[in-house]
């Protein structure tokens, strides 16, 4: 009976509260926004989800980001979201990272944040996928632990544009992957010391989910994977086939990543026309299982335009991360001066993956007659357990300011925005709605009048305080995208800040120096200048991806880019010019006025590595001087008639063709004398 009097007593008191609150609070008036997944809007660019570009540069041969070729490429692909690697080639041997470098890095991220960009960053000693790879060119576990160390300030003043780090700096890509073994404790140093030395707001990633291990109930630590298709089967147990007999561990791996990011390449999806396969069921089953949150938009294989053709490219380009819609608003008509107000909002994640970042979230109110006046009180909320599938349910409750005059009426926004960044609205999350209008970043969500005062008391006590805000200024970087096509191969403007034979968007250098080529030449007996022949040692030389490579020619198929010209005819299946296949996987600068030759094919053939980049260049140098016979490739060895060189293997692109091995021979082909290393 003393159990029954007490919860009686408890509800009554409850009831109470309740009452007093709404009676302080007015007149609720809800409003319902509930729209179905096709109504939603599908042009919005949220920060930190979606596909995202791929940028590769070198500490010896830097080539920076800039704010207009950012934008080119989000007008090209709809992305504002780039997977940023660095070689840290020059400091393989434990020296230092020098400030020089540490600058460049952080002009990088400047350059992302006026762009409004945000970068997943890795970094890496070594970038060559093949069977010579040597950790012992690596600098030791203690000589890392300080590279960190470097680093880390440099990315803590970015935190917000850089939203995560992989867990790099070991093995071929820093994907510490070592020909013949796994994972060493070398690698848990490295996760240890990113975790200790990075801000406690930014994920560390790692390659494979066993890299975890010892470690899976820290939720900042997530995932990223390298070929999350492959092969003719694509599910979760082929994508990590080492799990498939583990259902514990693919049970894990799909509850961890609720809450920890992960992100990743299609890569190799197997035969998607005999017969004809859509990739979309499995992809969008996998992918939401996974919780995905970002995925190549460049991956060089047939994935995405499978995607595109059976139409689900837009709908993952939706979904990826988190994707929120508001659900419904409670807001008083009229709120009586000096009392609170109180707002309760309703949100739905419909996409595959909650923020992995903690987000500030806040309601925003602005005088409608002098638009200068805004305030802003803070909703406490986790929004990283902002779970897929979920409703969010916010509310908060504010006294007004005292000098508000009766009459005044105040617009109503939600404010979702990165907590470094709370008045760069280029970091502000946007949601869905197609009833909805973003207003600089802010989200409209009503209204209300203040009225004049009544007798009521406030019986409770507001759960926020308003401050005072400064509305940012207007952005000039889209929060919508419209596909605008245009070249973005004269972006960046001007000369390179040095070069370098590894990133996409890093000028090899140019050479002055005229030098006599080898007298085994027999085809011509000086070298024309700005050439020069290439010592015995052809370590610096450009090398495209081997592994990658070797696929891609498996595949016998087309590949594109957003960087290359079409092909005069357009109704031909391989639109793109050959200097796709160089950019798309030898690391070759977007821009072919930075490609520059080095030593002539002809002269030096059997001391060319293969799987260099080759092209074909004017007298004075330049690439693509005559339309009529452009050529470039990946060279694959050389042709001979008895000892005689008599041509050269080209993977090459051509349009028409798709990706395959060209016999090329001097002798039939005059243009060939002018084919160089670059």
């Amino acid at each position: 009976m003393w159990f029954c009097n007490r919860c009686l007593v408890l509800i009554q008191v409850l009831l109470t509260v309740v009452q007093a609150q709404q009676q302080s609070c007015g007149t609720q008036k809800v409003t319902n926004y509930h729209e179905d997944n096709d109504q939603l809007r599908s042009d919005l660019l949220n920060p930190a989800r979606g596909f995202y570009q791929e940028s590769l540069t070198s500490a010896r041969f830097f080539h920076p980001l800039t704010k207009d070729h950012l934008a080119c490429l989000r007008d090209n692909q709809g992305s504002s979201l780039m997977l940023r690697m660095y070689s840290l080639n020059e400091f393989a041997d434990g020296a230092p990272i020098t400030q020089d470098f540490l600058q460049k890095l952080e002009q990088d991220f400047k350059a992302a944040k006026d762009a409004g960009w945000s970068l997943v960053l890795r970094f890496m000693y070594q970038n060559s996928l093949d069977t010579q790879y040597n950790p012992q060119s690596e600098p030791t576990i203690a000589q890392i632990k300080e590279h960190i160390k470097q680093l880390a300030p440099v990315i803590a003043r970015y935190d917000g544009v850089v939203v995560a780090v992989q867990a790099g700096f070991h093995g071929e890509y820093g994907l510490w992957y070592t020909p013949g073994t796994n994972s060493t404790k070398q690698d848990t140093t490295i996760i240890d010391t990113l975790l200790t030395e990075l801000p406690s707001t930014m994920p560390v990633q790692v390659a494979h989910p066993d890299y975890k291990t010892g470690k899976m109930t820290i939720e900042r630590i997530g995932h990223f994977h390298e070929c999350l298709l492959e092969g003719d089967t694509n599910d979760l147990k082929h994508a990590f086939p080492d799990l498939s007999t583990d259902t514990g561990a693919l049970s894990y791996l799909t509850n961890d990543t609720e809450t920890s990011v992960i992100g990743g390449k299609t890569c190799h999806p197997g035969d998607t026309t005999k017969p004809p396969r859509n990739l979309c069921i499995d992809s969008e089953k996998l992918f939401k299982s996974l919780h995905l949150t970002y995925l190549n938009i460049n991956d060089p294989d047939e994935a995405l335009k499978n995607y595109k053709k059976y139409g689900c490219f837009k709908t993952l380009s939706d979904v990826m991360g988190y994707r929120l819609a508001l659900e419904s608003v409670t807001i008083p008509d009229n709120v009586n001066v000096n009392t609170p107000v109180c707002v309760g909002i309703t949100l739905s994640n419909r996409g595959y993956a909650s923020p992995f970042r903690q987000y500030n979230v806040s309601i925003v109110l602005q005088n409608t007659v002098n638009n200068s006046i805004v305030y802003e009180a803070a909703i406490p909320t986790d929004t990283t357990r902002w779970l897929p599938g979920s409703d969010i349910h916010l509310e908060t409750t504010f006294n007004l300011p005292t000098n508000t005059q009766t009459g005044t009426t105040y617009k109503v926004y939600l404010k979702i925005s990165e907590p470094n960044f709370g008045d760069n609205t280029d970091y502000f999350v946007v949601l869905a709605n197609s009833k909805l209008v973003p207003v600089n970043g802010l989200n409209s969500v009503g209204s209300f009048q203040v009225v004049a005062s009544s007798t009521i008391n406030p019986t409770f006590a507001p759960t926020s305080t308003q401050q005072t805000w400064t509305l940012p200024k207007v952005s000039t970087n889209p929060r919508t995208w419209h596909q605008v096509t245009r070249s973005c191969l004269q972006i960046p403007n001007g000369p390179p800040v040095s070069s370098t034979s590894l990133p996409v968007t890093t000028a090899p250098p140019v050479f002055t120096t005229t030098v006599t080529p080898a007298t085994t030449t027999q085809f011509v007996s000086t070298l024309p200048p700005p050439f020069v022949s290439f010592s015995n040692d052809t370590s610096n030389l450009a090398i495209c991806r081997k592994f990658d490579t070797v696929k891609a020619l498996l595949q016998f198929t087309y590949f594109t880019h957003p960087s290359t010209l079409e092909c005069p005819n357009t109704s031909s299946r391989a639109k793109a010019t050959p200097e796709v296949i160089p950019i798309s996987f030898c690391s070759a600068p977007t821009d072919t006025s930075y490609w520059k030759p080095k030593g002539r094919v002809i002269d030096n053939c059997e001391r060319i590595p293969m799987y260099a980049r080759i092209g074909v260049f004017s007298n004075q140098g330049l690439y693509g001087y005559d339309t009529s016979i452009r050529k470039c490739g990946v060279f694959l060895g050389c042709l001979k008639s008895g000892s005689k060189v008599v041509g050269v293997k080209i993977g090459m692109q051509v349009c028409g063709r798709p990706f395959d091995i060209e016999n090329a021979r001097f002798s039939n082909e005059k243009d060939l004398v002018n084919l160089y290393v670059f």
